[in-house]
């Protein structure tokens, strides 16, 4: 009985019927235990009739890898449950560092009642806010959002971490915190992606390259849909399944702080102390140029960062074919164009600008943001609708010319319409 392929034998008595004997009892039980199917062949051998019983194998002996059946295969659920001190512990992980670049800009509004523009220096004077009149409402929704999203994503994860524990059982105070707390959590996260997500695709007040937008843009629908589908399994009480996507969510909804940290990496090796305290240095990094500025590198960063930690955690690997698999690889391969364009673009004006930061160069800055502003940074629909300012007195201004009975124009594509 210690080989899945061995096969026992019940003998029949003289009515034709199977011997009740403790070794055929023993076996019922095993079989109801695995929830198992036993195949039974009758067999005539001399004088007696044998009834031959072949217990499937037990399910716990089935092979779980990522790289084999489906997302939604009996077993691989519960095998996902047995990780469950290990995806909160890797959550809590991959989400840190994020988290933890978050609260600056929070507690920054909470003290100071301003909008802190990464970009900008640490001390009083070089300090560079949001223009709170000006930036587009949806923007500005998501700026609230996320910071309530912000406490709840503390509270759930620190809930996760006391629900794993041993001594924990379901039911318990710590379970129903986790899962009401976790009703109002979601929608908060739904709501701040999509706000945010609409702003960086039609209102975006710090453009970035066309893959990059793309990749932002990208990135804050998977947030979206990882989201949906933890919830989903949680509902459905696939707990496995809603541990290991709630880790892709909490990911990439923290993953945007990688741009905070990896900007302030490359003011410190490229730049130093200065770009943290001084204003000039910081409006010369500001001056429009060829080169630009690559978010590409945070793309890595983060990435890199998220993967290390699934794999030092020893947690599993989404399954191929599943949800987390398809939208884990667009990301990857949308982050492979991104490279390929800075590497494209790094040819020609290289990775960063080497002119030389001149009062010129400055006045002429200034003079391209004034007519972003005031004409330049959004279309004239999107202006007056999804990226209407928060104050409409500061609504993007048009040109008189367009008033001018006698302003003259081209003919367009089609002469004579």
């Amino acid at each position: 009985m210690n080989s899945d392929t061995e096969q026992e034998k019940l003998v029949v008595d003289a009515t034709n019927c199977p011997k009740v004997t403790l070794l055929g009892r023993v076996m019922e039980m095993q079989n109801l235990a695995n929830n198992a199917k036993p195949s039974v062949r009758v067999i005539e051998e001399s004088e007696k009739t044998l009834i031959v019983i072949s217990p499937k194998p037990s399910e716990s002996k089935k092979s779980h890898s990522w790289d084999e059946g489906l997302e939604d295969d009996d077993g691989w659920n519960e095998h996902l449950l047995k990780y469950k001190r290990k995806w909160a512990c890797a959550t809590a992980t991959a989400a840190a560092p994020g988290l933890l670049m978050f609260c600056v800009p929070f507690f920054v509004k909470v003290f100071d009642g301003r909008w802190m523009v990464p970009s900008g220096g640490w001390t009083k004077e070089s300090f560079v806010e949001y223009n709170s009149r000006t930036i587009p409402a949806v923007l500005s929704n998501h700026f609230y959002l996320a910071c309530v999203m912000l406490v709840l994503l503390f509270v759930q994860i620190g809930l996760a971490i006391c629900v794993v524990k041993k001594s924990s059982v379901p039911g318990d105070m710590q379970h129903k915190l986790h899962r009401w707390c976790g009703r109002l959590t979601a929608p908060i996260i739904l709501m701040s992606c999509a706000c945010g997500t609409l702003a960086l695709a039609f209102c975006d007040i710090g453009p970035k390259r066309g893959i990059e937008s793309a990749f932002f843009v990208w990135i804050g629908i998977l947030m979206i849909i990882y989201c949906y589908k933890a919830v989903m399994f949680a509902g459905q009480k696939k707990y496995g399944l809603h541990m290991q996507y709630m880790f892709l969510t909490l990911c990439l909804v923290t993953s945007p702080g990688w741009n905070r940290i990896t900007l302030n990496l490359q003011k410190i090796i490229l730049i130093g102390p200065k770009a943290f305290y001084d204003s000039r240095t910081l409006e010369c990094m500001m001056i429009p140029n060829p080169a630009g500025f690559y978010y590409t590198w945070s793309f890595l960063l983060a990435q890199i960062w998220i993967y290390s930690v699934w794999f030092c955690a020893g947690v599993p690997f989404v399954k191929r074919y599943s949800t987390g698999f398809w939208l884990n690889g667009s990301a990857a391969l949308l982050c492979g164009v991104c490279v390929w364009e800075m590497a494209h673009n790094s040819t020609h004006y290289g990775l960063r600008s080497s002119e030389a930061c001149t009062q010129a160069a400055l006045d002429q800055a200034a003079l391209i943001t004034t007519a972003i502003n005031n004409h330049g940074r959004h279309s004239l629909a999107f202006a007056y609708g999804l990226c209407a300012p928060n104050n409409v007195a500061y609504g993007m201004k048009i040109p008189s010319l367009y008033g001018n009975p006698n302003t003259t124009y081209i003919e367009g594509m089609y002469p004579g319409y």
